[in-house]
């Protein structure tokens, strides 16, 4: 399979990072804050399969006036491994594209590539994407894509699901409470359920200890033959910062098994593990 091919399918493949602290702001005044997240996916070793491990990490920019979001996406790497040794590495962003191949980098400067491929990165990097209104709490009540042609791919991978991941809504006055979670895959699937957010004794001074926990079933209709049943845990913490009004930290786990009727009746389901952690990083 070629490079540019297992880039297409895995690089949107979920979030984990770093994200840089927003300072604080009055609801009418314009913030600009940049977010870094990663991921990490891994399909353990089966017969004649060695074990792959897929890394994604994205920079994205949340442009805020109010209640209205602007997700900007700035970087995207992907990296594959195989057999716990990288055999690929793709990095783009606006200024161009890197990729590091059987050890020997490739550089494709945006002045040196095609005018489409040009038009893919001026409209996939560096420019709003969507939308997003929410309301007091931080949960979106409508999304509105501004995206043009040339980020149809970064749109299908799901990236802009990717920016709302750690952006779950905060309730002041509540201990508890639920909030949707939802993740497109590039291959047209998509896990879809409810987390519960729950409020922990903290003891440091202006953040709030949030634990993070879901689990749900859903069914898979998009492979040919019987469909198959995915079961998905979720569990995690997260920090709320009281002062910035946003999320500044955490982590997030998600482990997975898929099958049809037949394949659980035989004990052979397939495996994903997801593992997500960001952390805030003081802008310089």
């Amino acid at each position: 399979m070629r490079p540019t091919i297992l880039v297409r399918f895995f690089v949107a493949l979920l979030a984990l990072g770093n994200l840089t602290v927003p300072s604080a702001h009055s609801q009418d005044e314009k913030r600009s804050d940049t977010y870094q997240l990663e991921s990490e996916i891994e399909f353990p070793a089966a017969p004649n399969v060695d074990p792959l491990k897929f890394y994604n990490r994205v920079r994205y920019t949340l442009e805020q006036q109010h209640q209205l979001i602007d997700i900007v996406v700035e970087e995207i790497q992907f990296k594959l491994f195989r057999n716990q040794k990288e055999s690929f590495n793709i990095t783009q962003n606006r200024q161009g594209t890197v990729v590091i191949f059987q050890g020997k980098k490739h550089r494709f400067k945006f002045d040196d590539v095609s005018a489409k491929r040009q038009q893919v990165l001026r409209e996939s990097f560096g420019t709003p994407l969507c939308k997003i209104d929410v309301d007091e709490t931080g949960k979106e009540v409508k999304r509105t894509m501004t995206a043009g042609p040339g980020a149809k791919r970064v749109i299908e991978y799901g990236y802009v699901d990717l920016c709302r991941l750690f952006h779950p809504p905060f309730l002041v006055d509540k201990k508890r409470w639920t909030a949707p979670l939802m993740l497109r895959l590039p291959n047209k699937r998509t896990i879809k359920g409810d987390l519960t957010y729950e409020k922990t004794p903290d003891k440091s001074i202006g953040r709030t200890l949030v634990k993070a926990a879901g689990g749900w079933k859903q069914t898979d209709k998009s492979a040919k033959g019987m469909p198959a049943e995915v079961e998905i845990k979720w569990q995690g913490e997260l920090a709320y910062d009281n002062k910035s009004k946003q999320w500044i930290t955490g982590q997030l786990a998600m482990d997975g098994t898929s099958g049809t009727a037949v394949d659980r009746e035989k004990g052979q389901t397939k495996k994903i593990k997801l593992t997500f952690r960001f952390v805030a990083v003081k802008p310089e």
